[in-house]
């Protein structure tokens, strides 16, 4: 932990730098974190970096963020705390982490403004067990996972991971998006959040396009909020690129999914196609040939689109390896298959609603 066990910042402050001259009453864990209280009045304050929104308003002289490729977001957690690293004639951040292969992470290692530095487990072990130094050479020597977790390197890829971070560069689109597409599509992967509570799932809403035989993906809309405020977003989004349909996920709550776009839609006094869509497979399964597509050079990513990015780069042959629901990485791969799979099927009539009510096509994918 953090603060407190034999590793803990507890366990290396003296007691005369603390406020009382001892922990008790220089240390307190509340809502909204722990805090330690120095004698000059400086604090240490302990945020969760799975509430990142708690990361708005405080500033401070100097963060730390521990374990940080293992956030459920790192880019999102990372663009709330620096604008708040702010004071003094030297503020800056230190993250240290076991290094994943996120393109997050990859960006952040090759900012010229970062310093990496590395160690292994190896280094440290004039602090720990003896028999662990001697399980963990005898279990890992040779492995991938020894590189990564006792070595601290970072390998380029997840193992057997189905998208990659150099065929989303090569065929990343800097600058504005196409003027023109041959289709435009919206989707949904709900997650059956009732708010936007920072512990739960976010709601992936994903824009593509298609120009000819490639796609682009133009938005990543995704966020944390209750049925009424994502069911907006969406709708703003269909209506902002004149999409020609919203693919929506119906296997969490078909029902209740429909009618948050179609009230959207009613007080947005807009026309949506919706078209319901049921998950009969596995997300591996789904992926796998959207994955094809990108070894092909067949989706483009307008601008970068790290969150996203990060989550598809965590799909693996055998399942998604990140943290938490890949929903922004679903609500794509629903959007990617409408467009470049499943959309030459859909009949032309499905286009036509009028102020959110019509005809919800089905498909089993």
């Amino acid at each position: 932990m953090v603060f407190e066990g034999e590793s803990g910042l507890l366990s290396v402050i003296p007691p005369e730098c603390l406020a009382t001259g001892q922990t008790e009453g220089s240390y307190t864990v509340s809502n909204p974190g722990p805090r330690i209280q120095f004698w000059n009045g400086s604090t240490i304050d302990g945020v969760s970096a799975e509430k990142p929104n708690r990361f708005r308003g405080p500033q401070f002289h100097l963060a730390w963020g521990d374990e940080f490729a293992a956030w459920n977001s790192v880019q999102e957690a990372l663009d709330l705390l620096l604008p708040s690293v702010r004071l003094g004639p030297r503020p800056h951040v230190i993250l240290t982490s076991t290094p994943k292969p996120l393109p997050s992470i990859t960006r952040l290692r090759k900012d010229p403004r970062a310093t990496v530095t590395a160690s292994t487990t190896y280094d440290n072990q004039s602090n720990l067990s003896a028999s662990f130094i001697s399980y963990m050479r005898q279990r890992y020597a040779g492995t991938v996972y020894e590189r990564q977790e006792l070595f601290g390197e970072l390998i380029e890829e997840v193992q057997g991971a189905l998208f990659k971070v150099e065929w989303i560069e090569m065929a990343r689109h800097i600058g504005p998006a196409p003027s023109s597409f041959d289709r435009i599509v919206v989707a949904i992967d709900p997650s059956g959040a009732a708010s936007k509570d920072s512990d739960s799932d976010e709601i992936g809403i994903v824009a593509a396009g298609l120009r000819g035989n490639e796609a682009w993906v133009l938005s990543d809309a995704s966020l944390r909020a209750g049925p009424a405020d994502w069911g907006r977003q969406a709708v703003k989004l269909y209506r902002e690129l004149q999409a020609d349909a919203l693919v929506a996920e119906a296997n969490f709550g078909g029902a209740m999914v429909d009618h948050v776009i179609q009230a959207a839609a009613r007080e947005l006094r807009c026309s949506v196609n919706v078209k319901m869509v049921t998950a009969s497979r596995g997300k591996t399964v789904r992926a796998e040939p959207i994955s094809a597509h990108y070894a092909q050079g067949r989706v483009h990513h307008v601008g970068t689109l790290t969150a996203l990015e990060d989550q598809l780069c965590q799909f693996t042959n055998s399942g998604y390896k990140g943290q938490g629901s890949p929903d922004r990485a679903d609500a794509a791969i629903w959007a990617l298959t409408e467009l470049l799979d499943a959309g030459a099927s859909v009949p032309e009539a499905a286009r036509v609603m009028a102020f959110g009510r019509g005809t919800q096509h089905r498909v089993e994918v």
